[in-house]
């Protein structure tokens, strides 16, 4: 004879799963949150793409960069917002932010400035990705 299944309105072991709060992001987790990778890949991808033209003018660097910026705030905003919480503010803010430095680090279209060094640049990329995640939860 088969056993009939057992089926519990709670877990055997105590609270249901939904009365589970999910544990706040470690560190490294939040820093790789917070850099908008997808967009950081695409940027890379069109340099490299308008890297074996010479006849690029600086803007239509700008206008690259303009729109990946816009579209960094979109996509930021629909990867972190859930619904009931709050407006993911800090974290759209933070993103958008860490794509301009990130493009600030890779040079075009802030090459065309005299007073662009890519030393400094790169520096403020690391301080830029490291602060955040401790600042923010």
């Amino acid at each position: 004879m088969s056993q009939k299944p057992v089926y519990y309105s709670t877990p055997p072991w105590g609270k249901a799963p939904s009365a589970y709060a999910l544990p706040p992001d470690e560190y490294m987790t939040r820093t790789a949150k917070y850099i908008p990778a997808e967009i950081v890949a695409v940027y890379l991808t069109i340099l490299g793409l308008l890297a074996v033209s010479s006849d690029v003018s600086p803007a239509f660097y700008w206008f690259i960069f303009g729109v990946l910026l816009i579209l960094t705030v979109l996509y930021a905003w629909k990867a972190a917002s859930a619904t009931g919480l709050p407006a993911p503010v800090a974290q759209v803010a933070v993103s958008t932010i860490a794509f301009a430095i990130w493009a600030f680090a890779l040079g075009k279209p802030f090459t065309f400035f005299d007073w662009y060094t890519p030393l400094y640049a790169s520096v403020l990329l690391i301080l830029y990705t490291l602060i955040p995640p401790l600042l923010l939860k």
